[in-house]
């Protein structure tokens, strides 16, 4: 059994970058949105399911589902959320805990961006690291994709867990108000840290 860590945020707070950094280090990364990504792929059966719920109008030229046009809908009606929540979280659950359970890194990060209480209980986290970033960052990020707008992100921001829910799970806080290089600073002082974590978790299982 290996150590891990929840990683979570808000939106555009860092958590990509962070976890970039955790990887410079060798340190095993498993990305939920990644797995999910993958999961409704071209032609794949998740593919297919959603196609049947949402219409083809979601399709690009390749055919591949386009993503942010799929999110923009989900936000904006909360029973194909929950539809599409429940289509996709156990699987993508199921692939998490595989990997996990595969992992031959000292640590691992387990990407969750909407990680909250219960989900905590569905994976062997045995740390959460939150990335908090200002709202002012946060959005000038995210209308850096020229897809994305203001209603959309104020969209995403209050289906996610409240800040209060966030910090009451958390173990660890990265802030990410400064510079790359803080960051990235901030992120390695973890990174020694969790080594030795884990180091302790490995003599004790």
């Amino acid at each position: 059994m290996v150590y891990c860590i929840g990683l979570t945020g808000f939106i555009s707070s860092g958590k990509s970058t962070v976890a970039n950094f955790f990887s410079e280090k060798n340190i095993s990364i498993i990305d939920t949105d990644q797995i999910v990504k993958k999961l409704i792929k071209k032609k794949t059966f998740f593919w297919r399911k959603i196609i049947q719920n949402f219409g083809t109008s979601i399709l690009e030229d390749n055919q591949e589902i386009n993503r942010i046009q799929l999110r923009n809908i989900i936000f904006h009606n909360f029973q194909k959320r929950i539809w599409i929540e429940n289509l996709l979280h156990p699987f993508v659950r199921k692939i998490t805990n595989k990997r996990i359970n595969n992992n031959k890194s000292i640590y691992c990060i387990i990407a969750i961006p909407l990680l909250n209480k219960k989900k905590l209980l569905e994976y062997p986290i045995n740390r959460v690291l939150c990335v908090l970033s200002t709202f002012e960052k946060q959005i000038r990020r995210f209308l850096m994709n020229q897809n994305n707008n203001k209603k959309i992100f104020k969209k995403i921001i209050n289906s996610q867990p409240s800040i209060k829910e966030k910090l009451e799970i958390s173990n660890d806080i990265l802030l990410n108000i400064t510079s790359k290089n803080q960051l990235k600073s901030d992120t390695l002082i973890l990174h020694k840290k969790y080594l030795e974590y884990a180091k302790i978790f490995k003599k004790n299982i």
